[in-house]
């Protein structure tokens, strides 16, 4: 199933897998115990 949500609570409670986009692309896939709000962040916000 693919779950597209802006809900990062809902995004990590019912994902074995996350693939974080940035500009259209891919930036990220976290697995297990990857998952977190604070990872999700760091790859879909560009560093300043």
């Amino acid at each position: 199933m693919i779950v597209v949500s802006s809900e990062l609570p809902e995004v990590i409670r019912v994902s074995d897998r996350v693939l974080v986009m940035r500009e259209g692309r891919i930036s990220a896939t976290l697995g297990p115990g990857e998952i977190t709000e604070a990872n999700i962040a760091r790859h879909a916000i560009p560093a300043s």
